[in-house]
Parts: structure tokens; C-alpha cells; sequence
């Protein structure tokens, strides 16, 4: 019986001693890992989640009044010309902001990694010239007049020529197929109790609009 105690004892001492490493690794585990979303600073989370939002769905002028020093993004601008509303009604339109990674510490905040991805408008732009030549060939096969084509001096007709560049346009705006990824960071800090997102200038660069 006696001996039954003593292994007993033993037991449940190299038991405690198992649970006591046990929590201390634990312990200094969580000192290296992330904060979870629970442990970050009340707002933050919301505020990162908010430009998400802004961006994703074209609001510049939401989103501006996200990021630090609140610029203006241009998203109220008008387009200095029809081509250039179809090509920015495309660029709002088809903007994705996702976040890469968890919001990590900073010495002044948190920071997370940012994908986002836009279209490509001068790809886009560089399929206009070929698309209304080969609109100009298909035109001129149809045609059963030469006035139909022609002015008096031997020239296209400017209204032809409008048209097909009309429609190459169009057709090159609404390529959604041709985009890029831009990967970089956004910091977020806290001034005067109000979390504000500090995006790299990569990102800043593609948030001021699209380039042709």
C-alpha cells in the first residue's frame, strides 16, 4: 500500500510538473503571437474594414475621409471627356481591396498587408487605335455607296470616324479582363482617439484614379 502512494505521488507530481511547462510555453508563446481580433483597440477593427468596403465599391469620397489627412481622391472630379467617363466609370466599378494578412503592431499603430486590384486602363487604352481600324475595314466592306464613306474632298467622313472610335471605346472600357495587382501595406494610427488608415505611396498612387 505504501508503495502504491508513493507511485501515486510521483505520478501526479511529474503530472503538475508536465501542466506547469506546459502553460509556461503557452505563456511565452502568445507574447510573439499576433493580437487576435478581440485584443485590438476598440475601432480599429471597423475602421479597417470600412475602407475595405469604401474602396471595393468605388466611394472615393468615403474613402477619402478614411485615410489620414482626408484627400481628396478625385472620386467627385468630371470626366474631362466621354472616353475618359466610360474608362473612370470602369475603374470605380472594378476595384478590389483585400486584405493579405492579420493587423499586426507597429511601433506607432498596426499595419496589414493590402492586395489590390484595379484595372488596367492603359491596356485598355491600347486597344482603341486597333479596334476602330479594323471597325473602319469592316465598314467599308458593308458600304454599297461611296457616300456612304466619303466627303466631296476624298476624305472619311468625321461622323464615320467618330463612330467607330465610339465603339472601339466602349469596347475597350468594358474589357474587365485586363487588370493588375498592386501588394503593399496600409498603416492605421490613432490621433486624438480616432484610428486613421495611412496607405503606402503605391497605393495612394492607384487611389487617385485611373492612368491612361
Amino acid at each position: 500500500m505504501k508503495l502504491a502512494k508513493n507511485l501515486f505521488a510521483g505520478v501526479f507530481a511529474a503530472l503538475g510538473t508536465v501542466l506547469m511547462i506546459g502553460a509556461l510555453v503557452l505563456c511565452f508563446g502568445n507574447l510573439n503571437a499576433p493580437p487576435r481580433i478581440s485584443q485590438l483597440p476598440q475601432g480599429l477593427t471597423q475602421q479597417a474594414q470600412a475602407l475595405q468596403q469604401a474602396v471595393s465599391s468605388g466611394d472615393f469620397a468615403a474613402a477619402g475621409q478614411l485615410i489620414y489627412g482626408q484627400p481628396d481622391l478625385g472620386g467627385d472630379g468630371a470626366p474631362q471627356s466621354p472616353a475618359a467617363g466610360l474608362f473612370w466609370d470602369t475603374f470605380q466599378k472594378n476595384l478590389r481591396w483585400e486584405y493579405t494578412s492579420d493587423l499586426q503592431m507597429t511601433d506607432g499603430g498596426y499595419r496589414a498587408s493590402v492586395r489590390l486590384t484595379l484595372p488596367d486602363i492603359a491596356a485598355m487604352a491600347q486597344k482603341i487605335s486597333p479596334r476602330a481600324k479594323t471597325l473602319l475595314e469592316e465598314k467599308m466592306a458593308a458600304a454599297t455607296e461611296m457616300s456612304q464613306l466619303y466627303q466631296e474632298n476624298g476624305e472619311f467622313l468625321p461622323s464615320l470616324i467618330q463612330q467607330v472610335l465610339d465603339q472601339a471605346t466602349q469596347e475597350a472600357a468594358a474589357d474587365t479582363q485586363s487588370t493588375k495587382t498592386i501588394e503593399s501595406t496600409v498603416s492605421f494610427r490613432q490621433v486624438e482617439g480616432i484610428w486613421w488608415a495611412i496607405p503606402d505611396p503605391a497605393l495612394m498612387k492607384a487611389l487617385s484614379g485611373p492612368e491612361a
